[in-house]
């Protein structure tokens, strides 16, 4: 993938998603992400797919996995960002009745 294809994918989504979370900022080459229950962590656009990296608080090394949208790892990872997500959904939905 070119450097412009990423640059939009990471425009995209702050745009889309910024305000269901605490911190959702750009970086060069990914997104850092705070979660409302404080998980920190990359949000990085690798080969065609959203990788995950967060520090675990229980141990000392990172975990990874990998999501085919910026919005399924989202919603995987913090219960408040699902609340933010739905909620939006609704009013758009409702919006179109």
């Amino acid at each position: 993938m070119d450097n412009q294809q990423l640059h939009i994918e990471l425009d995209n989504a702050v745009r889309e998603f910024r305000d269901g979370l605490q911190e959702l900022s750009k970086q060069e080459t990914h997104l850092k992400v705070v979660t409302h229950e404080q998980i920190q962590a990359t949000l990085a656009w690798v080969n065609g797919e959203w990788e995950w990296e967060w520090e675990e608080k229980q141990g000392d090394g990172c975990t990874k996995k990998k999501f085919p949208s910026c919005e399924s790892a989202l919603l995987t990872i913090s219960p408040s960002f699902q609340r933010w997500f739905h909620g939006q959904l609704e009013s758009r939905l409702s919006s179109l009745f």
